[in-house]
C-alpha cells in the first residue's frame, strides 16, 4: 500500500530547476570529497550536500512525471515518488534514496560530527541514486 503524504502542484515546466539543482548540489559534494585530505573536517559538508542532492533530484521526478512534490517530512519524499512512479521505482532506488533521506537530520541538526569517511559513503549512494534520476529525469514526459 502506497502511503499519501501532503504534496502540491509544481508545473511541470519547474522541475528543469530541480534537476539542476541536484546536479550541482552533487557537483560541488564530489568536489569537495576530491580536494578533502583524511583529516580534513568536511564530513558533514559533503553528506549535507549528497542528501540535499538526492532530495533536489527526487523533486525534479515527482514534478516531472506528477506534477507534485512532497510538503512533508523530505524523508516522506519516497513516498510521493513512489506514488507518482509506481513500478518504475525500482526497490533497489527507493531503498538507496532512504538511506541518505535518513542521514538528513543526524547531519543536519543532531550536533554529530561526520568524518570524511562517513560524508563519502553517504556521497557513494547518493551518486547512485543520482545517476539513476538523472537518467529517468531525461527519459520525462515533455507536454
Amino acid at each position: 500500500m502506497v502511503k499519501r503524504t501532503a504534496t502540491r502542484r509544481v508545473d511541470r515546466s519547474q522541475a528543469a530547476n530541480y534537476a539542476e539543482a541536484g546536479r550541482v548540489f552533487l557537483a560541488s559534494a564530489q568536489a569537495l570529497s576530491d580536494v578533502a585530505d583524511e583529516g580534513a573536517p568536511y564530513g558533514n559538508a559533503i553528506a549535507l550536500l549528497a542528501i540535499h542532492a538526492s532530495i533536489s533530484y527526487t523533486d525534479a521526478l515527482s514534478i516531472a512525471y506528477g506534477e507534485r512534490k512532497s510538503t512533508d517530512d523530505h524523508a516522506r519524499a519516497i513516498d510521493t515518488l513512489r506514488s507518482i512512479l509506481g513500478p518504475r521505482l525500482p526497490p533497489g532506488r527507493a531503498k538507496q534514496l532512504g538511506k541518505v533521506l535518513l542521514e538528513k537530520d543526524t547531519v543536519s541538526y543532531q550536533g554529530s560530527y561526520y568524518t570524511i569517511e562517513d560524508g563519502r559513503r553517504i556521497l557513494h549512494t547518493a551518486e547512485l541514486y543520482c545517476r539513476w534520476a538523472r537518467e529517468l529525469f531525461e527519459e520525462r514526459p515533455t507536454v
